[in-house]
């Protein structure tokens, strides 16, 4: 990303990125430059492309810390373990990272400090929030260490109920044959 300094924003969500420092071993990211950031932020079209837009199409990340002008990130449902390569970010004002394995709350918070403009966090579903005695402790520690924060995320949601397949019949844990010999019976 080092040849994209002006990028934004960055939407890496659903990639099954296992961290933040990535290379070219992992999968394309797809970017947004800092001209389309507000059209982005409203959902509009795609980024722009060409030699004075910052950005050109697809790139490949190597470091946070080359993204100067980064105001928001969403790397939710990764794999990511760390959130330390966003230290230091003084522009990101979104961090997105949603159902990640992030299980560190001292790492978080000293993260969240080094973000001065740090607005909104989501780290729903997160195991370190799962595993926390306290929950209001947490929110109030996370919330000292980035006092900038209006919009902060935390619920833990219960996993989903496996989907039963189609076609399956069975009722009370007997097929048609088994509610016709206990209905026999």
């Amino acid at each position: 990303l080092a040849a994209c300094p002006r990028l934004a924003v960055l939407n890496a969500s659903h990639n099954h990125l296992a961290s933040l420092d990535w290379d070219d071993s992992q999968d394309t990211v797809v970017a947004t430059s800092v001209e389309d950031a507000d059209d982005a932020r409203s959902g509009g079209a795609a980024a722009a492309s060409g030699p004075d837009s910052g950005f050109s199409g697809q790139a490949r990340a190597t470091s946070l810390g080359s993204l100067p002008r980064l105001e928001s990130i969403d790397v939710s449902f990764n794999r990511i373990t760390s959130l330390v390569p966003l230290t230091g970010s003084p522009l990101l004002s979104k961090l997105l990272a949603t159902s990640n394995p992030v299980s560190d709350l001292g790492e978080i918070a000293a993260v969240l400090a080094s973000l001065p403009s740090l607005q909104v966090l989501s780290l729903a579903n997160a195991p370190a929030l799962a595993e926390a005695p306290d929950p209001e402790a947490v929110r109030a520690m996370l919330l000292r260490s980035a006092p900038s924060i209006k919009a902060l995320v935390l619920e833990m949601k219960p996993p989903r109920p496996t989907p039963k397949r189609a076609g399956s019949r069975r009722r009370g844990g007997r097929g048609a044959a088994g509610a016709a010999v206990a209905a026999a019976a």
